[in-house]
């Protein structure tokens, strides 16, 4: 990776679009499921439950 660019900078999966970065399906699925915990993790034990 070249020194100019940003580890986190968002690739897009179309072709010429750079912004808003559209992902890949992998890329949407992870995404999801890091939404996900990430919500969860704040809740009570009771609402896990």
């Amino acid at each position: 990776m070249s020194n100019d660019v940003p580890a986190w900078r968002l690739k897009s999966s179309v072709s010429g679009i750079e912004w808003p970065a559209v992902p890949d399906v992998r890329s949407r699925l992870l995404y999801s499921l890091l939404r996900q915990m990430d919500s969860e993790q704040w809740l009570a034990a009771q609402e896990i439950a």
